[in-house]
């Protein structure tokens, strides 16, 4: 397809991107002060341009990445944005080679601890000084704002939501975004904005599709997003490709980038922006900083790194992907004039999930407010509640019900199958219970594995498969060993052919607290799994009820009597095992995805599919 080639920077381009953004941050340092300072580079580099830098009169010390650092050494930790400095002597500042957004609050607290009194950051397309002292304020009220966001909005809803509903809706306007962090002034100031673009809509490139996320590592909407990209090339629109926040300087982060590479399909990392592309529109640029100055500063500094990437991209379809990156990439669209943008949920709202942030709702409340902008979410139950959450009509929010490859999907031989169980220690014959989830808290890897605890007990031979990774994995196999089936029990981690731990399955279980919709059991269920689930919201949109599947309350005692009511009652899952394939193509089929995702594009008619028999689909 024209417009497509494979962007995977080659190492040289990698260290020019480093050594650029060091000598920057460096240069800065010097310019504002000739006294010494520690050097904290956000990213791994080798030991020859450490040496390098330690050699720099000014510089009293490099910190590098935790995983690129001695143990017990100063070092930054990337993932969790952590760092361990130093005490300093005559230094009195840092020199962080990274966003200002990753200066967070214990970071700021541990450089006002060592007695350093400014931090230098990336802000924008140059660097910016801070106080120690005035960022850590400025960290602690975000945290606060957070907090009481999550209070009002997230413990108080799970217990009283009716009440919470009508205290919100209640409250001007006005009133709620001042609270929030993004008062009536600011919120105006943002819409006027939103509603004079840079750029008009013939400056954008026909046919030109650019999907956003934050990185590719192993999860649903990154699967989703990649059955997408996928499906749209093979379709004849002029380009379509990819920008994601972290890649290369993530670990973990490019978990799906080689099977895009294979398909030809660009991919490209945020990298600093280059300023120079505003050069031509020097009065909406000042404009564009003045608005940018009301926002919180790290939304901020992402709609502006964005706002750059698509002045840059020209896309007439921007397509962005869960909540953070859907508001930073909505806004920067919409500032640009990108004529088409899609903001796209992947689960229920965020209300009810700790990443909650206090700018969310009155964000998405803007973007509402654009003609240019669909909503879209990958199940009715996720649509409804950013509906009731937004205070938006039902309509707004489009249902695009996911698209599985399901010409990929095979299972394995028997043959296959048995060496597959060889390698991961289940013996030829035993029967499996299983599934896929990450090991994090709304997917209740405890209550699956005490489910697990009493189908053994009923089911002396049947062994429990769990492929996925996450902080609660080892807390899940020392609760399996404490309830006695650890050696039953076979937490593979990651598999990135997800089709060999389910070619193992005899039936899928889902113990999850909340979900979009889990691609899992539409999987699972393609293989002829019979599924057993919570009411997760989007789940049970994945099964057909009593004849592919179950849905059962969250609670160990009933969702193990219906695992072992399905082993007990082979002729329904013979039954259910020819249904499921048929359902799944129908509602589920990646064609289907394609279609009605040009169709939310604009750029094609929409088929007579699920979009309007939801009632999502809006002009």
């Amino acid at each position: 397809m024209p417009g497509t080639r494979p962007i995977e920077p080659s190492a040289a381009a990698r260290e020019d991107s480093t050594l650029r953004r060091i000598r920057q941050a460096m240069e800065f340092a010097e310019a504002h002060s000739r006294s010494p300072y520690l050097l904290v580079v956000s990213f791994a580099v080798d030991e020859p341009l450490k040496q390098a830098l330690e050699a720099n009169p000014l510089v009293e010390g490099v910190i590098v990445p935790h995983r690129a650092a001695s143990a017990g050494a100063a070092c930054y930790n990337a993932d969790n944005r952590t760092w361990k400095l130093p005490v300093a002597s005559r230094v009195r500042r840092v020199v962080f080679v990274g966003p200002r957004a990753h200066v967070g609050f214990w970071m700021a607290l541990e450089a006002r601890r060592r007695g350093l009194g400014s931090i230098i950051a990336e802000s924008r397309a140059s660097y910016r000084v801070d106080s120690s002292l005035g960022l850590l304020l400025i960290r602690l009220a975000d945290k606060l704002r957070n907090s009481y966001t999550q209070l009002l909005g997230r413990r108080v809803s799970e217990r009283f939501a009716p009440l919470t509903r009508w205290v919100v809706k209640g409250l001007p306007e006005n009133r709620l975004t001042e609270a929030l962090g993004l008062g009536s002034d600011r919120y105006q100031t943002l819409l006027q904005t939103l509603n004079a673009p840079i750029l008009s809509p013939a400056d954008f490139v026909s046919g030109r599709v650019l999907l956003v996320n934050n990185s590719l590592a192993w999860g649903g909407a990154e699967r989703q997003i990649v059955n997408t990209l996928k499906g749209l090339k093979r379709r004849p629109i002029e380009s379509v490709s990819l920008l994601v926040h972290y890649l290369h300087s993530r670990k973990e982060h490019d978990f799906f980038l080689p099977e895009l590479l294979d398909e030809g399909i660009d991919v490209a990392e945020m990298g600093p922006p280059d300023i120079t592309v505003f050069d031509p529109f020097r009065p909406q640029f000042a404009r564009l900083e003045a608005a940018l100055e009301t926002l919180p500063g790290d939304l901020a500094d992402g709609v502006f790194e964005l706002a750059v990437a698509f002045l840059a991209r020209r896309p007439q379809v921007v397509h962005a992907w869960q909540d953070v990156t859907s508001i930073k990439a909505g806004l920067a669209a919409c500032i640009v004039g990108v004529p088409r943008i899609v903001v796209s949920g992947r689960n229920m709202a965020p209300i009810h999930f700790k990443y909650l942030q206090h700018y969310m709702r009155p964000a998405y409340r803007a973007l509402a407010e654009q003609s240019q902008v669909t909503f879209i979410n990958n199940s009715g139950a996720g649509a409804a509640d950013y509906a009731r959450w937004l205070e938006l009509p039902p309509e707004r929010i489009a249902v695009l019900h996911n698209g599985i490859d399901l010409t990929r999907m095979v299972r394995l031989s028997q043959a296959e199958a048995d060496a597959y169980r060889s390698k991961i220690g289940i013996p030829v014959g035993a029967r499996v219970v299983g599934s896929v989830f990450r090991f994090y808290e709304e997917k209740r890897p405890r209550l699956w594995i005490e489910t697990a605890a009493r189908i053994a007990k009923e089911l002396p031979d049947v062994h429990f498969l769990v492929a996925g990774t996450g902080p609660m994995k080892e807390a899940a196999m020392a609760l399996g060993s404490k309830l006695g089936i650890g050696d039953r029990l076979h937490l593979i981690g990651a598999e990135p052919q997800v089709v060999q731990p389910l070619s193992l399955m005899d039936v899928f279980l889902l113990t999850s607290k909340l979900e979009g919709t889990p691609n899992v059991t539409i999987e699972a269920q393609w293989l002829g799994i019979p599924v057993v689930t919570t009411d997760a919201g989007g789940a049970a949109d994945t099964i057909e009820p009593r004849l592919t599947g179950w849905v059962t309350e969250a609670d160990s005692t009933l969702l193990a009597e219906q695992v072992v009511r399905v082993f007990n009652h082979p002729e329904w899952a013979e039954k259910a095992a020819r249904r499921a394939p048929q359902f799944i193509e129908q509602r589920f089929g990646v064609e289907r995805m394609v279609d009605d995702t040009l169709a939310v594009y604009g750029l094609a008619s929409a088929p007579a599919s699920d979009l309007e028999a939801d009632g999502g689909l809006t002009s």
